[in-house]
């Protein structure tokens, strides 16, 4: 396993498992169908299709595709939604969504500094593909994803800074 996979994998586990920051990430991982692959932003088209195909046999629930290069969150996000836009020419955004993950995540209307970005900050850039149907079977609310999102900031807001450290050892609050 290698350092960005290792890296990425605890992270899922420590925060976003065992915080809650997702209450539907802890089933696949204990399942074993999460696949956490890493690439070169210059593989990074390839891998994601190739993640597709892997997702749409069945092979896994759910794959994060974490990148290997440095990139500013601007040139990550640009790259993101080129990802996003592939998906609707092709068809394929009824079957899959994506979620961004980056060191430096800014939500759109917050500061960077503010606590709440860290809900997608990850150790390094990194593509969450989801398969609808997964969501689909869980019969959520519409109002669902921002009841979480507002907990997780509270959450995040609340903890002691020896914790957010220990939990965040790679980023500044």
């Amino acid at each position: 396993m290698n350092k960005y996979i290792e890296s990425t994998h605890r992270w899922l586990k420590e925060v976003v498992v065992c915080k809650n920051l997702c209450p539907f990430a802890k089933a696949p991982l204990e399942n074993k169908s999460i696949e956490i692959v890493s690439c070169p932003n210059s593989n990074l088209i390839d891998t994601f299709a190739n993640e597709l195909e892997k997702l749409n046999e069945g092979k896994f629930e759910t794959t994060l595709i974490v990148l290997e290069d440095k990139s500013t969150f601007e040139e990550f996000y640009n790259n993101f939604t080129s990802l996003e836009d592939m998906l609707e020419d092709n068809g394929l955004d009824q079957h899959f969504q994506l979620v961004a993950f980056h060191p430096k995540f800014v939500f759109q209307g917050l500061k960077p500094d503010d606590l709440a970005n860290f809900v997608n900050r990850s150790p390094y850039p990194t593509v969450h593909i989801l398969k609808r149907s997964s969501f689909d079977q869980l019969d959520l609310n519409e109002n669902t994803g921002e009841e979480i999102s507002f907990a997780n900031e509270r959450l995040l807001k609340s903890l002691p800074k020896e914790e957010f450290q220990r939990l965040f050892p790679w980023a500044k609050p």
